[in-house]
């Protein structure tokens, strides 16, 4: 599992029974996506076909502890992703902001 996976577990942690973790996945996947440079948006529009959550308030889940997420996700599983050993909380912010998660 990715970036996107660690952040769902994350979340899992944080506020447990928040949202279910394919909505969590997939708006970590926005994420993630924007992170790697990718076509964050055509992943956004695909989850929006399918009336799927693309941001925090959808999730039930507040800008903070989005954030929060991001930051520590690293920590879920010793494996390298895009997260690296961390994001600081201003690049997360950037990130959930840019995307529209936030």
């Amino acid at each position: 599992s990715g970036a996107e996976h660690l952040f769902s577990h994350q979340l899992d942690r944080m506020v447990p029974d928040a949202a279910l973790h394919g909505h969590q996945v997939g708006v970590g996947t926005i994420i993630a996506e924007y992170l790697h440079g990718g076509n964050w948006q055509g992943v956004r529009r695909a989850l929006d076909t399918i009336d799927a959550p693309t941001t925090a308030e959808e999730l039930g889940i507040d800008s903070e502890t989005v954030v929060a997420a991001l930051t520590s996700a690293h920590e879920v599983r010793d494996r390298y992703t895009i997260l690296g050993n961390g994001m600081s909380e201003a690049a997360a912010y950037e990130a959930a902001e840019t995307t529209g998660v936030i």
